[in-house]
């Protein structure tokens, strides 16, 4: 995989025909991660809000922040993040098997109640 840039993925998420599949969203979110693990850009506390951060950029990227990112459900680390996301895949496929019982299913209930699903979505989505 080619070194992702803060300018290629401003523009991946201005593309939204790019994403047409679950996979296509978590690709997103792969390359914002590693990016950001790759840069390693300052990582901001809210003085206000303890349970957000920002990343600030260094001089390459104009010293550029990041909007507000949740910790209590931003997943910060690449693998975490695919093993959640392939976790949330495996629910899905239960969920569209069996219906209403996949929560009530072995694993099903306790993922539930994990609230990885939340997680998932949050980091997933492009407009978070």
């Amino acid at each position: 995989m080619t070194e992702v840039t803060l300018a290629d993925l401003q523009a991946s998420v201005q593309d939204r025909s790019a994403y047409s599949t679950l996979s296509d969203y978590f690709t997103l979110c792969e390359a914002f991660l590693g990016l950001v693990q790759n840069t390693q850009p300052t990582r901001i506390v809210s003085p206000s809000h303890h349970n957000y951060i920002f990343y600030q950029y260094d001089e390459t990227y104009g010293h550029r922040i990041t909007r507000p990112l949740n910790v209590d459900l931003f997943i910060e680390s690449v693998s975490d993040c695919r093993m959640a996301f392939e976790r949330f895949i495996a629910f899905l496929a239960d969920l569209r098997q069996h219906q209403e019982s996949a929560a009530s299913r072995k694993g099903g209930k306790s993922y539930v109640e994990s609230k990885e699903i939340n997680k998932v979505v949050y980091i997933i989505d492009p407009k978070n």
